[in-house]
């Protein structure tokens, strides 16, 4: 293969060499990487793209620690456009920049969280600093919300021991944040992360066209189980509660095919329980209190 000229040669070869990389993940999938595939679409020498990275798997790497890098820079600005003092608002906003990310860049998603590539081994303590600032932002807002004493959580299970320095490697580079907020994150990241995967591989439950309304009213009952006093966020899932009514009665007839009169009575008890909760809803409209002052004492 002829070197190309330098009126020819790519400026940031690094670069180009990884957003080739992208575009072959996305057309053949991780598993089928070739540098020397890479070379050829660029039109150089397979030995100038080990000058960057001397094989596969390290190529792979530099991929993963940029995919992290961007996702959470992704939540961290998010977060940021929010009052300081709103920390539900802050924590809705990391919620919905996660989701946003994973559509926006599913093969990138896919490369970090997705089917482990054949042959590759990642090495942990180089993609660790990314992989735990990837999360940063969701645990810096629960921490701020136990520091400030509104963070709800009741019954919520104690970290078995011999798991403390596993917690300490990874506050050693997200941050010196007190463990408990770090579990609590842990949960709530495994609820949005299970919903956002379903959806980015197309296996979304029969909950509309795509996953908003069900991602939505999850990323709401979170706030509600999380947060205390944190009526607003009760209030705002109440709007997406009839397109998941309509979802599960789609869901139930056609997928459960269950008998007529069973289903008229489910749904009856499903649609009076929403009714009551949007009626509640509309008392709240007029600055009525949903809930009697509790008394002084």
């Amino acid at each position: 293969m002829v070197r190309p000229s330098k009126k020819t040669q790519i400026p940031n070869l690094q670069e180009a060499i990884k957003d080739m990389a992208w575009k072959q993940i996305a057309e053949f999938g991780a598993a089928a990487l070739s540098l020397r595939a890479i070379a050829r679409e660029l039109k150089i020498t397979a030995p100038a793209i080990y000058n960057y990275f001397p094989d596969r798997d390290a190529l792979v790497t530099a991929l993963i620690i940029d995919a992290y890098t961007s996702f959470g820079d992704y939540q961290i600005v998010s977060r940021d456009a929010q009052a300081g003092d709103d920390l539900a608002g802050r924590l809705r906003a990391i919620g919905y920049s996660y989701r946003q990310w994973a559509l926006d860049y599913p093969q990138r998603y896919q490369l970090i969280f997705g089917t482990p590539i054949p042959g590759y081994k990642a090495p942990l303590m180089e993609i660790l600093p990314s992989a735990a600032r990837s999360l940063s932002a969701l645990v810096s807002v629960i921490d701020e919300l136990r520091i400030a004493n509104k963070l709800q959580t009741e019954n919520f299970p104690s970290i078995q021991p011999g798991y403390e320095s596993m917690f300490d490697v990874w506050r050693g580079f997200a941050g010196d944040y007190d463990i408990f907020s770090l579990s609590v994150a842990m949960i709530i990241w495994s609820r949005v992360h299970g919903l956002v995967s379903l959806e980015v591989s197309g296996n979304m439950p029969p909950f509309g066209v795509d996953g908003s309304a069900l991602y939505r009213f999850e990323i709401d009952s979170l706030i509600k189980q999380f947060i205390k006093n944190n009526f607003k966020g009760v209030l705002l899932c109440t709007q997406f509660l009839l397109p998941v009514y309509e979802s599960v009665r789609f869901f139930l007839c056609r997928f459960l095919r269950i008998t007529p009169c069973v289903r008229v009575c489910r749904l009856r008890n499903l649609k009076a329980s929403l009714v009551s909760i949007l009626a509640l809803r509309r008392i709240t409209s007029f600055g009525q209190r949903p809930f009697g002052k509790k008394s002084r004492r």
